[in-house]
């Protein structure tokens, strides 16, 4: 996320690329980039120094990947080896889930686990259309379950649950909208 490796998107002041590594986070800028910049930036540091610490520490990550296009299936057919190292560096047990939308062709992958997605492309950004692509295969839903755990899960709807709160609106605005 350094500053010199950022594009915003021509069409939404709110939305940009950083082009060294790839990334496009849609939901962190709140009135232009320029504004939020040092927020965002250092948002992203610390989750990226929270990852690192996890990747290489003795417990077993999933790493679950929405593959965007062809050209990433095919990166994907073409360097499943390298992946799977990078991946694995640190802990044998870290594994890779790709999620790909069925009008990609499906990757076969002895590395990694694959599940189609029942969507033709991904629609908008925001977290509740991310979160309905998880729900359009029930393999992948059932995977879930069998590969987490019951605490885990409570602790995912807790901190969900606690942010909706968080993000309601005033009862007071609420009933002055009315």
């Amino acid at each position: 996320m350094e500053k010199e490796n950022l594009e915003v998107d021509k069409n939404n002041p709110k939305a940009f690329h950083d082009v060294k590594y790839k990334v496009s986070p849609f939901h962190d800028v709140k009135e232009d980039l320029e504004t939020d910049y040092e927020e965002v930036h250092h948002k992203y540091t610390r989750r990226a120094q929270k990852l690192m610490e996890q990747y290489r520490s003795k417990t077993p990550m999933c790493f679950i990947r929405a593959v965007h296009n062809e050209q990433e299936v095919d990166y994907i057919k073409n360097n499943e080896q390298y992946i799977d190292d990078v991946i694995k560096k640190y802990n044998k047990k870290h594994q890779l889930v790709l999620l790909v939308p069925k009008c990609f062709a499906l990757p076969e992958s002895e590395v990694f686990k694959v599940f189609q997605l029942q969507i033709d492309k991904y629609s908008g950004s925001d977290e509740d259309n991310l979160k309905e692509l998880f729900d359009t295969n029930t393999d992948f839903i059932h995977w879930c379950y069998a590969n987490s755990s019951l605490k885990g899960r409570c602790a995912n709807l807790y901190w969900e649950l606690k942010k909706r709160i968080k993000n309601r609106p005033d009862k007071k605005q609420q009933k002055a909208n009315e």
